[in-house]
């Protein structure tokens, strides 16, 4: 591959997705130790999904509510809706359509899952370094940047 002709791409992974939608949804969840869990309620149900709140307080994902309620008195629960004796994800879908709707007014966007896309940011890079011909690129423009790999 010639130098300067490298695909820049982002791997999104929306962080506590599925509790923001949960929030969005009843505002009352804001701010609050939180959770969303499976619509399977054996021992409370398996977490897919933790606030900061809740994160705060050593709650984890894939923990039981049962035990997440014994680190979190407060703890709210949010559960994935059932429709037919299955998981209706019909409300984690519809806002991940809304979010890929903004996030492809500034790349190409491919979807990998509900709360997961990878964004082609080559084209927005190469203008950027473009405009940056004989600049030097300081550490404080990268303060909120998190690269792996």
């Amino acid at each position: 591959m010639e130098y300067g002709k490298e695909r820049v791409v982002a791997l999104v992974d929306m962080d506590c997705f599925y509790v923001q939608v949960e929030q969005r949804l009843n505002p009352a969840l804001k701010n609050t130790s939180c959770v969303v869990a499976q619509y399977k309620t054996w021992k409370g149900g398996g977490i897919i999904a933790v606030s900061y709140e809740a994160r705060a307080q050593g709650v984890t994902k894939n923990m039981w509510v049962d035990d997440a309620k014994i680190l979190s008195p407060d703890l709210q629960v949010a559960r994935v809706r059932e429709s037919r004796g299955k998981a209706d994800l019909t409300p984690y879908r519809e806002a991940s359509v809304q979010v890929i709707e903004v996030m492809s007014r500034f790349a190409v966007i491919e979807r990998a899952s509900i709360d997961e896309a990878y964004m082609d940011l080559t084209d927005v890079v190469q203008q950027r370094l473009k405009n940056m011909t004989n600049k030097q690129v300081e550490p404080d423009q990268l303060r909120a940047t998190y690269i792996q790999g």
